[in-house]
């Protein structure tokens, strides 16, 4: 596993989804710093926890779309544990318009309003159909152990070659966008040395 946060998803989700005002943006995420918005669309700095929570729940975006596991997929499914704890010490503030400059206790994550949005770069999950009637035709309880092994057995190894399948693809998407970050940067230099040679041949001209 390699986890790392992806500072383009924010840019890109928001040129997808033009329609979104910014003020529900802001609303959805908890802050009403403009500027804070606007680091995290250029991808100055990640969005806190909190924040991100807020934001994919209201707008039904997976966190997978903002913390990509660059690496290798992780076998296992975590649970959470029966003493699981799912908010701060002191609780949430449930009214976003009593919070005070400097608040600490964050807004529940999960108390959003639902907002359906354009998810960019969503790859659809591939589902094997072909083991549908795996059960069919034999109802003795040895088979059916067999047969429920051999399908979970087929289902994991779908899942690890999706996920094998969306690491790849987003280590290519990284490329691609370092490559474009290099062609803007000789593109600036070029300009610069076009800008100077002008300055030098008005200067020469005189």
């Amino acid at each position: 596993m390699t986890y790392q946060y992806n500072y383009s998803f924010l840019s890109e989700w928001m040129k997808a989804n033009k329609k979104i005002s910014i003020g529900s943006i802001l609303q959805a995420i908890g802050t009403k710093s403009n500027n804070s918005l606007h680091m995290w669309e250029q991808g100055m700095c990640a969005m806190p926890v909190i924040g991100l929570l807020r934001f994919c729940n209201t707008f039904k975006v997976p966190i997978s779309a903002f913390i990509c596991n660059t690496g290798e997929p992780y076998e296992n499914d975590v649970m959470p544990s029966d003493d699981a704890q799912f908010e701060p010490d002191g609780g949430y503030i449930t009214d976003a318009t009593t919070r005070q400059p400097g608040e600490r206790r964050p807004l529940n994550p999960t108390d959003v309003t639902p907002t359906p949005s354009n998810v960019p770069n969503a790859v659809p999950i591939e589902k094997d159909t072909s083991q549908k009637n795996v059960f069919c035709g034999n109802n003795d309880e040895g088979g059916n152990n067999m047969e429920l092994s051999s399908l979970l057995e087929l289902q994991t190894k779908q899942v690890e070659n999706s996920a094998g399948h969306l690491a790849q693809q987003q280590k290519l998407l990284d490329v691609i966008m370092k490559q474009q970050e290099q062609i803007e940067k000789l593109t600036q230099l070029l300009q610069d040395r076009k800008d100077r040679s002008k300055g030098y041949s008005m200067v020469a001209e005189t």
